[in-house]
């Protein structure tokens, strides 16, 4: 069964429905589809390689192994060119144990990415290498922000816009980028090559080589 199917069967059934109540009471070691859906999500960004605009309306259910969870959900791209395309994941995912709410505490066994109109999918597993997007230029957008990617692998991704960003805008970008890579490099559009960035993330650290208190801490 195409994943596009079982998605409108899950909402028609009844079976599991939108997530949207608060888990402010729920211990943080405690699985919830909720959180598998926030790693889940992370995942998809990794592996996709493209823009993700997640449509807020998470399907699954934790399946008969405790803290295995079934994930489904929209999202909007622009990856394949400058038209919106719907695509929808599927996405066996397990918490590892430790803080749930903690993306680094889960690990996939599979994903399937479908698109919507045309029922193509991708299926990626844990092990896959990633691949790169045989698009120039290609464009990802963090924090509100749009980037070109100038190089990416699995650990690092240099990236470059028009103008420097402001340090309360890259702390904004770095908090979405630190989950995906380990390190990023900012660069503007005519000066992308390698030590000609002004700012760089380099784990828990922002160093934004432009403001005289150039360390910031990203948590």
């Amino acid at each position: 069964m195409r994943i596009k199917d079982l998605f409108l069967l899950l909402a028609l059934w009844g079976l599991i429905g939108c997530v949207g109540t608060s888990e402010n009471n729920v211990p943080d070691d405690q699985p919830t589809l909720e959180r598998a859906a926030v790693a889940a999500q992370a995942i998809v960004k990794l592996k996709f390689l493209g823009e993700c605009n997640f449509i807020p309306d998470i399907k699954g259910e934790e399946t008969s192994i405790p803290g295995k969870f079934k994930v489904l959900q929209k999202f909007t791209s622009t990856r394949y060119g400058s038209d919106e395309e719907e695509f929808v994941y599927k996405m066996f995912i397990q918490h590892k144990g430790g803080d749930a709410t903690n993306i680094y505490n889960w690990e996939f066994t599979e994903l399937i990415i479908e698109n919507t109109a045309t029922g193509k999918q991708e299926i990626y597993k844990p092990d896959d290498p990633v691949t790169e997007v045989n698009l120039e230029p290609r464009q990802v957008r963090f924090a509100g922000v749009m980037f070109t990617v100038v190089e990416e692998t699995q650990n690092y991704i240099r990236l470059s816009t028009p103008k420097r960003l402001s340090h309360s805008k890259l702390k904004a970008v770095a908090k979405e980028i630190k989950p995906l890579f380990g390190s990023a490099f900012f660069h503007e559009v005519n000066k992308t090559e390698r030590g000609s960035e002004y700012a760089a993330l380099q784990g828990n650290n922002l160093f934004d080589y432009d403001n005289s208190e150039s360390i910031s801490k990203i948590n």
